[in-house]
Formats: C-alpha cells, sequence, structure tokens
C-alpha cells in the first residue's frame, strides 16, 4: 500500500538462521535410519538428540527459504522483491558502501522493493550470548544509521 502511495520501501530483515535451523534439523530427522528411531525409545523424534548446529551453516541453509517465503507474500500484490545481503564491510568500506547506495537506489528507482539482510553465512561467529544481551551482531544498527544518513 505504501509503495503504491509512491513511497519508497525496503525491507530490513532477520530470520535465516532460525529458518535454516528448522529445516537442517528436519533433514537430520528424515536422514535417521529407522533403527535409530526405533532405538530412541517410544517417543522417537522427541528422544532423538539432534546434532548442535552451526550458525553459519543453518544461514545458508535458510536464506533461499527466507527469500522464497518474501517472494511468495510479496508476488501476492504484484510487488517485485529483491536480495540483497550485506556485511560490515559494506558499511566500513567507502567503495562497498557506494556500491551498496547505488544497488539500492537502483532498485527503488525500478519500483522494486529491496529485502536486506545480513549475510549471515560468513560473518564471525558472534561472542556467546551477545544476541541475548541486546547487542546486534553482523552488519548492526550503527551500520544501518550509518547508510541512512549518506556517509
Amino acid at each position: 500500500m505504501l509503495q503504491n502511495q509512491g513511497r519508497e520501501m525496503l525491507i530490513v530483515t532477520s530470520g535465516a538462521v532460525a529458518f535454516g535451523k528448522q529445516r537442517l534439523r528436519h533433514e537430520i530427522l528424515l536422514s535417521q535410519s529407522v533403527r535409530q528411531a526405533l532405538n530412541s525409545g517410544h517417543n522417537q523424534l522427541k528422544d532423538m538428540a539432534l546434532p548442535v548446529l552451526e550458525a553459519r551453516a543453518c544461514a545458508a541453509a535458510g536464506q533461499s527459504g527466507l527469500m522464497a517465503l518474501y517472494e511468495a507474500m510479496f508476488t501476492q500484490y504484484s510487488t517485485c522483491t529483491a536480495q540483497v545481503l550485506v556485511t560490515n564491510l559494506d558499511f566500513h568500506d567507502d567503495q562497498k558502501r557506494q556500491n551498496l547506495n547505488s544497488t539500492l537506489q537502483e532498485l527503488l528507482r525500478m519500483n522494486i522493493v529491496p529485502i536486506i539482510n545480513t549475510n549471515d553465512a560468513v560473518v564471525p561467529p558472534p561472542e556467546p550470548n551477545s544476541d541475548l544481551q541486546g547487542v546486534n551482531v553482523g552488519t548492526g544498527s550503527m551500520g544501518w544509521r550509518r547508510w541512512q544518513r549518506g556517509y
């Protein structure tokens, strides 16, 4: 609705790690042999020990699913979207920031909604529990504020 009113819209999103974690756990459960499932007790799915999944692998597995979800949602309203993955370097390096700005401006000019997400498949691992303490890992809010001000 806002885009149809002539406003430039972009979405900053998160969720690839969670999406991928769910997807990878499902794949692990499907790959368990029947014997492993039977040996795990009467409530086989709950009792199976699932391995700890690395966040970057989850992000890599979840990014396409997350974008497919956005694509399906926006297609219902005849709105085109584009995925833009970023890292801290895209905000701190002048040339990369200019490239990001140029890409976003061109997408907005074409009335395409950019869906921006941290490329969590390649970022360094966060400090333990940093997301629980209100520390934004990945690009962080500072990067977005700098981009919005045109730095």
